[in-house]
């Protein structure tokens, strides 16, 4: 079990080394994409929410 772990670490380490890790400018440039988007779901959720709210609430008055 022993050789089995250590086998296995060593080829994570193999691995690791053949990785193409980005760039700090790539990584920074996708992680703004990223959260760009996420503001972009989130408005739209918001949106989307306000108008079911005003549906229910023009409904419940009556006007709908």
């Amino acid at each position: 079990m022993k050789k089995g772990v250590s086998h296995f670490f060593k080829e994570v380490g193999i691995e690791m080394r053949r990785v193409i890790w980005p760039t700090k400018a790539e990584t920074l440039r996708l992680t703004s994409a990223v959260l760009f988007v996420c503001v972009l779901f989130v408005l739209y959720l918001y949106i989307a929410g306000e108008i079911v709210h005003l549906i229910i609430r023009l409904m419940e008055q009556g006007k709908v």
